[in-house]
């Protein structure tokens, strides 16, 4: 095989194999290790809509599609979140905000019980922040809700973020319902 040329499909334009290997749109490894995880989680415990989501974060990103990775990371978390409400047969909430499905899963979970160290429920406390800046992050870059003339700019990091933040979350949502799986059986 002959290779001609590479053309680089994220910065529309010809390109050299040692400038690839430089190029700081590569993901981190970091971010390869969180969605692998992300992704054996959800085939082990059958969360099938996330790992959907997931695939197709992972083809926006190598794509260069950066306000589809922040949509698709949220659906990643929420996908879990909602799958968790049908695997314990619990109804979903009528707040239709990621803030109002993770009250709620908190709830299912079990994660406000009594009993829990302190520094746990105060880290809780911080991922209740967190999750809230997701959704806001989804409104503001992603492309879930349409846009105006002027676009957003969304950065590879902010994007990459994003993944990988919804992605460890899902993953700690994940772990907590197998835990709690586990118990009752």
């Amino acid at each position: 095989a002959e290779v001609r040329g590479l053309f680089c499909s994220k910065r529309s334009r010809e390109t050299t194999l040692e400038y690839c290997k430089s190029c700081n749109i590569v993901v981190a490894d970091t971010t390869r290790l969180i969605v692998n995880t992300a992704r054996s989680l959800f085939e082990r415990y059958e969360f099938y809509s996330a790992f959907k989501f997931l695939e197709k974060a992972r083809k926006e990103m190598r794509d260069g599609d950066l306000e589809g990775v922040i949509t698709s990371s949220i659906a990643i978390f929420e996908s879990v979140m909602k799958s968790c409400h049908e695997k314990k047969d619990v109804s979903l909430p009528d707040a239709k905000q990621v803030t109002g499905l993770w009250k709620s899963t908190r709830k299912i979970l079990e994660l406000d019980e009594a009993g829990r160290p302190d520094e746990i429920t105060d880290l809780l406390n911080v991922l209740s922040g967190v999750v809230s800046g997701l959704g806001r992050l989804r409104n503001e870059l992603g492309d879930a809700h349409g846009k105006g003339e002027y676009l957003p700019v969304v950065t590879e990091m902010t994007a990459e973020l994003s993944l990988n933040t919804a992605a460890t979350l899902a993953t700690a949502v994940i772990r907590i319902y197998a835990e709690l799986k586990e118990e009752k059986k």
